[in-house]
């Protein structure tokens, strides 16, 4: 039973977030900070956003896009959503990270078995 409303209330969250942000440009990195996380065998991309009131009490917020399938396939509303997340609240740092094998709409890649790759704009 547990399971099964976690997973309503993920396809819950989908919509939503498909929703809330389906009017935007795609590929918007609605001014958050590049982030890169590399190691020797993977490199993940993404957007830092801060709240613009931070105070000792940080809260993080991890924003993952999901499966993307078609027209999703470059994922980069949760980019959107992590910018709205941090917009709307006080104390909030939400990272947008891109998931290994994704490329996202400007180029920018996160790979689980290799060199990250950052597109400049």
């Amino acid at each position: 039973m547990r399971n099964r409303l976690v997973l309503i209330f993920l396809a819950f969250c989908i919509l939503f977030v498909q929703a809330d942000v389906s009017g935007q440009a795609s590929g918007s990195s609605a001014q958050g900070e590049p982030l890169q996380i590399q190691s020797k065998s993977f490199g993940l991309f993404g957007y830092a956003f801060s709240s613009t009131s931070i105070n000792s009490e940080l809260n993080l917020v991890v924003v993952l896009h999901g499966d993307a399938p078609p027209p999703y396939e470059n994922p980069s509303y949760h980019y959107r959503f992590a910018a709205k997340v941090a917009a709307e609240n006080k104390n909030v740092l939400a990272v947008g990270l891109l998931r290994p094998g994704y490329t996202d709409p400007t180029g920018n890649h996160s790979d689980k078995s290799g060199p990250l790759v950052i597109r400049k704009r």
